[in-house]
């Protein structure tokens, strides 16, 4: 499921045994943290791709509960982000990994530097209203 507005997106992925192990062989990921950097790295790599001189800046990374699972959290700012008129723009990224019951859920969000405070909270409250049924 992915969400757009003109500041802001979000994605949820949510994968059952066989295609978290497909996926963690393909890229030779290890656990959900792994799949953490993984997203984010492929997502800067995009970005690179359009702006060479985009830069990247590790925030925070901790251990959140979310979808009532223990998740991997990394938050980077990606600074000269092409958007889709090619300006550049500075952009903070999240993305949340966990791993239960060999089942792979995975979350990400991101919005323009400028509007991260409204953005992030209205992606709380449709994150907290999310629930899941294993």
């Amino acid at each position: 499921m992915q969400v757009f507005s003109s500041y802001a997106s979000a994605y949820l992925g949510m994968h059952d045994e066989k295609y978290t192990e497909l996926i963690m062989e393909k890229f030779r990921l290890t656990d959900a943290f792994s799949m953490v950097i993984h997203i984010v790295n492929d997502t800067y790599t995009a970005i690179l791709e359009r702006n060479e001189n985009a830069t990247i800046h590790f925030v925070e990374n901790k251990t959140v509960r979310v979808l009532d699972l223990d998740a991997d959290y990394t938050k980077v700012t990606i600074m000269g982000a092409p958007d889709n008129n090619n300006v550049l723009r500075n952009v903070t990224f999240i993305v949340m990994a966990g791993i239960e019951q060999r089942r792979l859920t995975y979350v990400g969000f991101y919005a323009l530097e400028e509007n991260w405070e409204e953005a992030y909270k209205a992606f709380e409250i449709i994150l907290s209203s999310i629930e899941i049924r294993r």
